[in-house]
């Protein structure tokens, strides 16, 4: 067999091995709150966010029952139904979707566009659903 017809099958095999992989979701929080918060992703795993401070959390859709509420000290702010924004708030990058919230001191979890920078000061460009309101 020619060298040409096995690098062009080799080549084609590996581009659409990697264009078939799905990109694992990443979320970003930034804790723009006035507490160190606590955020419970699902029944067992919490993730403390000091304020001023980001916290990444890899692939978070392996959390079967992905739930977000969270822990302030002082009072306990839950989140029922957790909304994702639409494909334009999402980015990707390097085999990743990454998608950033910020959580603010009125409870409130806000989204940014990939193109926004922390901590987002005009909250004006919000997509439906957003922002997150505590139910509690």
């Amino acid at each position: 067999m020619n060298q040409s017809v096995i690098w062009f099958c080799v080549s084609f095999l590996c581009i659409a091995i990697l264009s078939s992989c799905s990109p694992r979701p990443v979320i970003i929080l930034l804790n723009n709150s006035e507490a160190v918060v606590e955020v419970q992703v699902d029944g067992t795993t919490r993730i403390k966010i000091n304020h001023g401070q980001q916290e990444k959390i890899n692939d978070f859709f392996k959390y079967p029952t992905f739930k977000i509420s969270i822990d302030r000290g002082t009072a306990k702010w839950i989140y029922d139904k957790t909304t994702w924004p639409p494909d334009n708030y999402w980015r990707g990058r390097n085999f990743s979707t990454i998608v950033k919230f910020q959580i603010e001191v009125t409870g409130y979890i806000y989204v940014l566009l990939p193109t926004e920078d922390f901590p987002l000061k005009d909250f004006t460009n919000q997509p439906p659903g957003f922002p997150l309101k505590p139910t509690q």
